[in-house]
């Protein structure tokens, strides 16, 4: 069965409109839906309707073109299957999003919405961990953006008409640089070792875990605390909010 349209990722070695519209003219009528930068890579996920190919004849056709790479194509049905969606979040952790939080239903949406040239959702990324392992997805309407105007609606509506039934060209491809900034946040350094009990050495690991709780202003777990003794020491790590710090008591004889 024909598929009705694909989502595809490519990269280059180089970012502009001849490689899109070298895509665009193989896979057929649609649009790009996000970019990213490394330092030797640009990497492009595309939204392509109606598809003609399978995805078979399309994969060898786009890497038959000089200068792409690292190509992926899901072919995506008419009803869309739950292993094309899992494909789609493949392609998505590639861009070092994490879509846990995305519903299969709000991810069709959100695909079938794009195929046919609408605005009417988007991806919205948690700014606060860019920079800091995957980033938390989720998609929502257009009208729940920050800054939603009406007039954005009506803008897609144009480019849609004035797209439909003719070929692409430079004029319809528009290419934005987004930069990213991390901030730095500073970090509050722990609190000074606790002074310990003179009978510490006799205490069991139970005891002191729940000593430490007592007396840190943390409010730590039992599962944040780890016992680990010497014969000359105990070892007591706390591992918190992704950090780890190791107090160290001497044994006195």
């Amino acid at each position: 069965m024909r598929p009705i349209g694909y989502i595809i990722s490519i990269s280059t070695s180089n970012s502009n409109t001849e490689n899109v519209l070298a895509v665009l003219k193989i896979a057929g009528q649609g649009q790009v839906l996000f970019g990213t930068t490394t330092e030797a890579l640009y990497t492009h996920i595309y939204a392509i309707s109606a598809g003609k190919k399978s995805k078979q004849e399309l994969s060898a056709q786009l890497q038959a073109v000089p200068g792409l790479s690292r190509i992926d194509v899901v072919a995506l049905s008419k009803s869309i299957k739950k292993t094309e969606l899992s494909a789609v979040r493949k392609i998505f952790a590639g861009f070092d999003w994490d879509s846990s939080s995305v519903s299969d239903d709000e991810l069709s949406l959100f695909i079938v919405s794009k195929l046919k040239g609408l605005y009417t959702y988007y991806i919205d990324l948690d700014h606060k961990r860019i920079g800091k392992g995957p980033v938390k997805i989720s998609i929502k309407r257009l009208e729940e953006h920050p800054q939603y105007s009406p007039d954005w609606l009506k803008e897609g509506d144009r480019k849609k008409k004035e797209r439909q039934n003719r070929k692409q060209t430079h004029d319809d491809i528009e290419i934005r640089t987004v930069l990213f900034e991390t901030e730095e946040v500073e970090v509050e350094p722990p609190p000074p070792p606790i002074q310990p009990p003179k009978n510490l050495h006799q205490m069991t690991d139970t005891q002191i875990i729940q000593w430490m709780r007592k007396n840190d202003s943390r409010n730590l777990k039992v599962e944040d605390l780890e016992v680990k003794r010497t014969p000359e020491e105990i070892l007591i790590t706390i591992m918190l909010d992704e950090q780890t710090e190791t107090f160290v008591y001497k044994l006195t004889k």
